[in-house]
């Protein structure tokens, strides 16, 4: 199955098309990945030194950098989701939630794409506010295709499976929210 192929079974048979992969190690879905991430990274650095003004020289390190940092942040988050997937009593391995993570996120970065690619041309605040408004409709769906792959991959239920990738957030949101509080409570007893 090619590039394409993949990403249109994905979209089109989300159930389908994780039960296909399952056969799969972990090069398949870390390439694809990769490709997604190389091609979203070349126009994010683009971006951002439009954005920010910064000299053309850092591109190639901006564009290593934003590649590098989303590998390691699609394992971390796989990790970090493999974790509260065996918490619910999932069956499947690592690499089960890897290419949940990994193949889940095609819509993000299919938007992304063209997100960027606005943002390079038209770079004006409304078209950055209303581009970032607009990305939560892909956001949402990779989340529900990531439910779905764990779903399928690890033989748990979907709601188990939301929860899988909804808990860690809502941990570290609430244990964020309290570090604030309590330094602003500190800011606030140590200024009167």
């Amino acid at each position: 199955m090619d590039f394409f192929e993949k990403i249109a079974r994905l979209l089109k048979t989300p159930t389908k098309y994780f039960s296909t992969v399952k056969k799969e190690g972990l090069k398949e879905p870390v390439v694809f990945y990769l490709i997604f991430t190389a091609v979203v990274g070349l126009l994010s650095a683009a971006s951002q030194i439009k954005t920010f003004q910064i000299s053309a020289g850092w591109y190639p390190f901006m564009y290593v950098a934003i590649v590098l940092f989303g590998m390691i942040g699609a394992f971390i988050g796989a990790g970090i989701t493999h974790l509260f997937v065996m918490l619910f009593k999932g069956k499947g391995t690592f690499i089960d939630t890897f290419k949940a993570r990994a193949y889940g996120s095609v819509p993000s970065l299919l938007w992304a794409i063209p997100m960027v690619a606005m943002i390079l041309v038209i770079s004006s605040e409304i078209v950055v506010i209303l581009v970032s408004i607009l990305s939560i409709f892909p956001a949402i769906y990779s989340i529900y295709l990531e439910v779905v792959g764990l779903s399928v991959l690890h033989k748990i239920s979907k709601g188990k499976a939301f929860g899988a990738i909804i808990l860690p957030l809502v941990i570290i949101f609430t244990l964020a929210f309290v570090f604030f509080f309590f330094v602003m409570m500190a800011v606030l007893a140590g200024g009167m």
